[in-house]
């Protein structure tokens, strides 16, 4: 936001869970799924067609389960100084880790 935070929010009860401080300008972008869609496209073309979005989602949540691990969610968030901050948001408020570098 233009307040230079991210808001982490309970969207069942409204509530803000946390506030992400550290960027020094702007936060621009973000990109964050909580549908737990995941694409996939066979090398040899025949693909799977699921009977559901139900059925869809679940294999995509096992897949995601699988790759995560006991892993911590991660954020990463860009702002319009070319930086990016990396966020394990259950854990702290802080950011994990400040990436420069990012030209235009």
């Amino acid at each position: 936001s233009q307040d230079c935070t991210i808001k982490v929010w309970e969207t069942t009860q409204g509530k803000l869970v946390r506030e992400l401080k550290g960027h020094g300008h702007w936060v621009n972008s973000l990109a964050l799924s909580t549908e737990y869609v995941l694409r996939t496209g066979a090398f040899d073309h025949t693909g799977k067609q699921y009977s559901s979005p139900e059925e869809m989602k679940e294999v995509a949540l096992e897949r995601y389960n699988k790759m995560r691990g006991n892993a911590p969610e991660r954020l990463v968030s860009g702002s319009d100084d070319f930086t990016m901050f990396l966020w394990e948001p259950a854990v702290s408020k802080h950011p994990k880790a400040r990436m420069t570098g990012h030209q235009q």
